[in-house]
């Protein structure tokens, strides 16, 4: 996907508050292409979750960017136990 339309993506994506749905995301790349298929839509939409260009919030809901990762600290005594 080229760089101003993920540009385009971020700005229709800042326009909503909380996630966006499928269906959403389907209208937004219909109106710069109205015969794109479900597949291509849905490829589109797998490819901008492993760029972090979106990430998924549920089942069919996405949002901006990355999702944290938790990162627990292990304390020393952790540490020698797993050893």
């Amino acid at each position: 996907m080229e760089e101003k339309a993920k540009k385009a993506l971020s700005r229709y994506l800042g326009e909503h508050t909380g996630p966006v749905s499928l269906e959403m995301l389907r209208n937004f790349f219909r109106k710069r292409e109205p015969e794109i298929p479900d597949a291509t839509v849905n490829w589109r939409l797998h490819d901008l979750v492993s760029s972090g260009v979106l990430r998924r919030v549920g089942r069919g809901l996405y949002a901006n960017g990355r999702a944290m990762e938790f990162r627990p600290e292990l304390s020393s005594r952790v540490s020698k136990v797993s050893k």
